[in-house]
């Protein structure tokens, strides 16, 4: 009997232990999914100062929630192309503003989801994609952008928001920077011994609507990435619907791989051919 009664305490231990787990990481998963970074207003004066041609931006949402973040105007031409950013889980957006040069010629938007730098409201899939939604319409409507020359661009967290808007909106092209085939399987491989689809709240599942989307697209993917690895991103291009390429940078990690050779190369290129595209249309 005394073995028994602590063989069942051992198991009780043990499924008590393992609930708890899950409960910490069900009631903590926002805080791991959105890492919130803050902006103060000295850091916008600072980048109001240091920067030409950049703009603040504030947007009023549907719901009332202010967004903030930047209009950078990098064309001369009357009608600009556009392309729209949406960063990563702990990224401030402010921080692209310096990769400007590397895109000249495209206006840029940039601007910070809910909860972070000084946009108002908490962080979810759901509002992040209306979010997105509300941004690119904004824009396109305005009388110095090209809304036939509108490219998303979305990096590790971002690239699923990205997708969403190229799946919901009409847009020339789609870059994705280390990007996963949904929010869900990244985790699983991470927590193999807990069912993680049974409790996520935001899975980002990119890969489900991936095969229905037309839209032209470029992945790139860092060679030594441990937080999203390069096969993730393979299994989401092997799915998608419209003509695709992807490039594994060498030598880079997750948050190194914009410094990459060949990172910045390849978005161009990418970019000169599908304003060739519409040349031809």
């Amino acid at each position: 009997m005394k073995i028994k009664s602590i063989i069942r305490a051992v198991v009780i231990s043990i499924v008590i232990g393992y609930m708890s787990i899950v409960c910490i990481l069900y009631f903590s998963q926002d805080s791991m999914i959105f890492i919130n970074q803050t902006l103060t207003n000295a850091e916008v004066k600072i980048i109001n100062s240091q920067f030409e041609n950049c703009e603040e931006v504030r947007i009023t949402t549907t719901d009332n929630i202010k967004l903030h973040g930047w209009y950078v105007k990098n064309s001369e031409l009357k009608k600009a192309p556009l392309i729209i950013y949406f960063g990563g889980n702990a990224e401030e957006v402010s921080n692209f503003i310096h990769y400007k040069d590397s895109l000249k010629g495209w206006d840029i938007v940039a601007i910070n989801y809910r909860g972070y730098g000084l946009s108002e409201g908490k962080p979810s899939e759901k509002n992040i994609f209306k979010d997105a939604e509300y941004i690119y319409d904004s824009f396109a409507k305005r009388s110095d952008i090209d809304n036939n020359k509108i490219i998303v661009m979305g990096r590790s967290l971002g690239s699923g928001v990205a997708v969403h808007l190229a799946y919901e909106r009409k847009l020339a092209g789609v870059i994705l920077v280390t990007p996963y085939d949904s929010i869900t399987k990244v985790a699983q491989e991470e927590i193999s011994y807990i069912p993680v689809s049974l409790f996520i709240k935001n899975p980002f599942d990119s890969i489900k609507i991936a095969p229905k989307i037309s839209t032209p697209m470029i992945a790139l993917a860092a060679e030594n990435d441990t937080f999203i690895p390069p096969k993730h991103a393979i299994k989401l291009v092997e799915k998608w619907g419209g003509s695709h390429e992807i490039k594994i940078v060498k030598n880079t990690e997750h948050n190194t791989i914009q410094n990459g050779e060949g990172y910045w190369e390849s978005i161009n290129e990418f970019l000169i051919r599908i304003v060739e595209s519409l040349k031809s249309e």
